[in-house]
C-alpha cells in the first residue's frame, strides 16, 4: 500500500497542469489534498476532557478516463482510524488507509450513473459549509462508506438549475472497508445499525436547486440555493446492547431541508446557509433527533470570517435531551498558488463550544492547515 501512495504521488508530479476534469480521453489524473490539524480543548467540564491533538489528513483522489464521458475513480484516505480515549493527548497516533471511495462513472447528458463504493449525499451543511468544525453535528444525518449506485439528473426550471440524485446502498461491509497501518473494525452484520443489512437496505433522494449557477458552485457563485432530501434505512439485526434494553430495531427515517443564499456588500460578500435535518429511529433505535444548522460567513478577497450555531434535539420514551455547538472562525485562502500544479491552499483557526447530551463542556481552539494539488496526462 505505501508503494501506491508513492507512485501516485511521483505521477502527480509529472502530469501536465490540466486537471483531470478537463482532460480529453483517453487520460489519467490524480488530486492530492493535505490537511494538518491541530485541536486544544483548553478547557472543559469535567476537567479530565482537557486534551490536545495534532493529526494529518490525506486525500489522494485518482482517475483513469478511457472515454470522454466515462471515468473509473479512486480515493484513498489516511487519517486517524482509532480514536483515543477521551482526554487523551493524540499527535499522529492511530492513523489508518483505507479506500473511502471507488466508483465507475458514466454520463449521458443530462443523466449521471455511478456505482461502486460512494458516499451518498445528505447534509448541505457537511458538504460545502462554511468553518472549521460548524458542520460536526450536522454530520450525524450523514452516512458514508458505502456501496451501492445512484443516478443524478441535471434540468432548468423556473430560473433555477437543479439535479435530482437518487441513491441505493448499504454499509460496506466487504474488503474495501479495511484500513492498512492500523486496522479499525471492519463493519458486520452482527453490528446492526440502520442501514447495515443484505441487499440494498437504504434509499435516498435528494434535490438540489441553485439560481445565479449550477449547482456545484451554488455555495460560492450562487444568489440562492437549497437541497431536499429524504432517506429510508431499513434495520439490522437487534444488537446486544439492544437486547439489554429490550429495544427491537426500527427502519429509520430522515428527512432534511436547507437552503443558502449569497449577498453582495461592496465589493465583499455576506453568505447565509440555514439546514435542518429530521431522523425517526436514529441508527435504528427508539430515538428521534432534530438537527439544526445556522451558519453566516463574511468574505472579504482572501479572507472568510464565519459564526455558525448548531444544535441536535433528541427525544426518547418521553425524555428529551440535547446537544449543541458554537463556532467563529477566521480562513485565509489567498489565490496565489505554490508553485504546484493547480494549487490550492489555506489556513484556518476557530474557537468552538460544544455541549453533549450528558452536559459535558467543552472550550476548543482549532488550527487547519490545507494544501490541494493535481494534474492529468494524456494517454495518446
Amino acid at each position: 500500500m505505501r508503494h501506491i501512495v508513492f507512485a501516485t504521488l511521483v505521477l502527480v508530479g509529472g502530469m501536465s497542469s490540466a486537471m483531470a476534469e478537463d482532460c480529453a480521453a483517453p487520460c489519467i489524473g490524480s488530486k492530492i489534498s493535505f490537511g494538518l490539524n491541530g485541536d486544544s480543548i483548553f478547557s472543559a467540564s469535567p476537567n479530565t476532557l482537557e486534551a490536545t491533538s495534532l493529526l494529518p489528513e490525506i486525500g489522494i483522489e485518482s482517475y483513469f478516463r478511457p472515454l470522454d464521458n466515462f471515468k473509473f475513480v479512486s480515493v484513498m484516505s489516511l487519517d486517524q482510524v482509532i480514536d483515543p480515549a477521551p482526554g487523551s493527548n493524540s499527535v499522529f497516533s492511530g492513523l489508518g488507509l483505507y479506500q473511502s471511495e471507488l466508483y465507475a462513472e458514466y454520463t449521458f447528458d443530462p443523466v449521471t450513473l455511478t456505482i461502486g463504493k460512494i458516499a451518498p449525499i445528505f447534509s448541505l451543511a457537511a458538504d460545502v459549509g462554511d468553518g472549521v468544525n460548524a458542520a460536526d453535528l450536522a454530520g450525524n444525518a450523514d452516512m458514508d462508506e458505502s456501496l451501492g449506485m445512484a443516478a443524478a439528473v441535471d434540468f432548468d426550471l423556473a430560473g433555477y438549475s437543479h439535479t435530482l440524485t437518487g441513491t441505493l446502498f448499504s454499509v460496506d461491509r466487504s474488503f474495501l472497508a479495511k484500513s492498512y497501518f492500523n486496522h479499525r473494525p471492519v463493519p458486520t452484520l452482527a453490528d446492526g445499525g440502520a442501514g447495515n443489512a443484505r441487499g440494498f437496505a437504504s434509499t435516498s433522494l435528494v434535490l438540489d436547486g441553485c439560481m445565479g449557477a449550477a449547482v456545484d458552485e451554488c455555495h460560492e457563485d450562487g444568489q440562492f440555493g437549497y437541497r431536499l432530501g429524504v432517506r429510508y434505512q431499513r434495520h439490522g439485526v437487534q444488537t446486544e446492547d439492544q437486547a439489554d434494553e429490550d429495544i427491537l430495531p426500527q427502519d429509520e427515517l430522515a428527512l432534511l431541508g436547507a437552503v443558502q443564499s449569497n449577498f453582495d456588500i461592496g465589493e465583499n460578500k455576506l453568505r447565509l446557509m440555514t439546514e435542518a435535518a429530521y431522523i425517526k429511529n436514529l441508527d435504528s433505535n427508539p430515538v428521534d433527533a432534530l438537527i439544526l444548522t445556522n451558519v453566516a460567513a463574511y468574505v472579504m478577497d482572501d479572507w472568510t470570517l464565519s459564526a455558525a450555531l448548531s444544535r441536535q434535539f433528541n427525544s426518547s420514551a418521553g425524555v428529551r435531551t440535547s446537544e449543541k455547538l458554537a463556532e467563529f472562525a477566521a480562513i485565509y485562502n489567498p489565490e496565489a498558488d505554490l508553485g504546484l500544479p493547480n494549487s490550492d491552499w489555506s489556513i484556518a483557526a476557530a474557537y468552538t463550544f460544544a455541549e453533549d447530551e450528558e452536559h459535558q463542556k467543552a472550550h476548543i481552539l482549532s488550527l487547519r492547515l490545507n494544501l490541494e494539488f493535481g494534474g492529468s496526462y494524456a494517454l495518446k
